[in-house]
């Protein structure tokens, strides 16, 4: 935070892959609203345990709010065993059985991913990583030690007001253990999904515990100091939210550009056929994501390969790419030698440790093989440049063709020559604020 107040708004703010919004939203929205099910059907004999397990079925969607929910109900379910409050087990193992049945169809694809399905589309291109590695996040660390030290000195406050403190402690608990389960449970499985995720969550868990606690001191010592500290706790994020508020400012200019989109975007929705294709000429995803957005149309080509696109097609439309852009034979190994970030980080990564080979955060760099990762990029820059000139002996309308495509859509602002000079089986139908676009001429 330090860090970034001191050099917002410039090109020098380094903010570590640990600092997390919680985003997406919806999994917030999920993760807390079975917190609250949870809570009322534990205290209750109603059905509610039925919404709280669809709730968490639905989780799926995002694995990090799930995975802390999930240990979350398993904590509660070993507290009630040793309780031997059975009726309680019962109603816990039926929330997760719901969520299971809800869950079906993705159980299904993930042992789909799991095993690679048929055409090269693996977990670990989606963040999968293999490793034992035990994860200490310095937050939670914190937070256990102020949970442990301030529920010990209140242990006879916590005796003598009897369930309720008792409860607070183990809910409060609870959430501790979900999340050091959730971050280390690649120590038993061998697998972890990308923990910089689970913080989004994690943090937000602290938060709570960290202000229960102080909550608790205070409430019996030291009351103006606690309540100094609880009123900091209100104003910061309110004070971040003034200091960021004119962040936008920084990006009006990508903003107004994106403007020029629209009456191209337009004739296309006007223009094109119903899951028509278009083929975007530029080197990083600007205007193509708009293309499957705001059109009926899809984008022949994405920079978004990590979920779902087979290896195969990934390449064929890297190929496409630059020969558009005009790279030959001659100059293919120095292009891949100056733009070694488009084979580790952009296209061809085998998992995130090679997509974040650059990366400064010590965790990563502990379960990496940085030198091994080194030499498969040297290897896999070899085996392109061959493929790439056996592709630049094809014919290149076939090529191009192989896939559907309709249209090619060109900005003058991209710094890449237009498509027509590398593409004359196109014809120009539009051209409007520097975007053109062209059609395709099909044999």
């Amino acid at each position: 935070v330090l860090n970034y107040l001191q050099n917002a708004g410039t090109d020098h703010t380094y903010l570590s892959i640990w600092t997390r919004l919680v985003n997406p939203i919806t999994g917030g929205l999920y993760l807390f609203s079975f917190l609250i099910l949870l809570q009322y059907s534990l205290r209750c004999k109603k059905f509610l345990w039925l919404p709280a397990g669809i709730v968490l079925g639905l989780m799926t969607g995002y694995v990090f709010s799930f995975t802390l929910a999930f240990f979350l109900v398993f904590f509660w379910t070993l507290v009630f065993i040793i309780k031997r409050e059975y009726s309680q087990v019962y109603k816990l193992i039926k929330i997760l059985i719901v969520g299971g049945l809800v869950n079906l169809h993705t159980f299904n694809y993930f042992l789909f991913l799991r095993t690679e399905g048929s055409n090269n589309v693996s977990p670990f291109r989606s963040g999968l990583l293999e490793t034992n590695s035990f994860l200490l996040n310095k937050v939670l660390i914190v937070t256990t030690l102020i949970f442990v030290v301030t529920f010990y000195f209140f242990r006879n406050r916590i005796a003598e007001n009897g369930s309720s403190f008792s409860s607070l402690k183990l809910w409060l608990f609870g959430l501790i253990v979900s999340s050091l389960v959730s971050m280390n449970i690649q120590v038993v499985l061998g697998y972890a999904i990308w923990p910089q995720h689970f913080v989004q969550y994690t943090n937000i868990f602290s938060v709570l515990v960290l202000v229960s606690s102080i909550v608790l001191i205070c409430e019996h010592k030291f009351k103006i100091i606690g309540k100094l500290i609880l009123i900091l706790l209100i104003v910061l994020p309110f004070a971040f939210a003034i200091k960021t508020v004119d962040s936008y400012k920084f990006s009006l200019n990508s903003f107004a550009n994106e403007q020029r989109y629209a009456e191209a975007l337009n004739w296309i929705n006007k223009n094109g056929d119903n899951n028509c294709s278009v083929l975007v000429n530029e080197k990083r995803d600007k205007l193509a994501p708009f293309i499957a957005i705001l059109t009926k149309c899809n984008s022949y080509h994405t920079s978004y390969v990590s979920v779902g696109l087979p290896y195969m097609r990934v390449m064929h439309n890297y190929f496409v790419l630059l020969r558009m852009e005009g790279v030959n034979e001659e100059n293919i190994e120095q292009y891949l030698n100056e733009n070694k970030s488009e084979i580790y980080h952009e296209y061809f990564f085998r998992d995130w440790k090679d997509m974040f080979y650059e990366s400064r955060d010590p965790w990563l760099i502990s379960i990496s093989n940085r030198s091994e990762i080194e030499g498969w990029i040297n290897d896999t820059a070899k085996s392109i440049a061959l493929s790439y000139k056996e592709f630049l002996k094809k014919d290149f309308y076939e090529e191009v063709t192989k896939y559907n495509i309709d249209f090619v859509v060109w900005d003058e602002n991209s710094g890449l020559i237009s498509p027509k000079e590398k593409m004359p089986f196109t014809e120009e139908v539009y051209s409007s604020s520097g975007i053109h676009i062209y059609k395709v001429l099909k044999e």
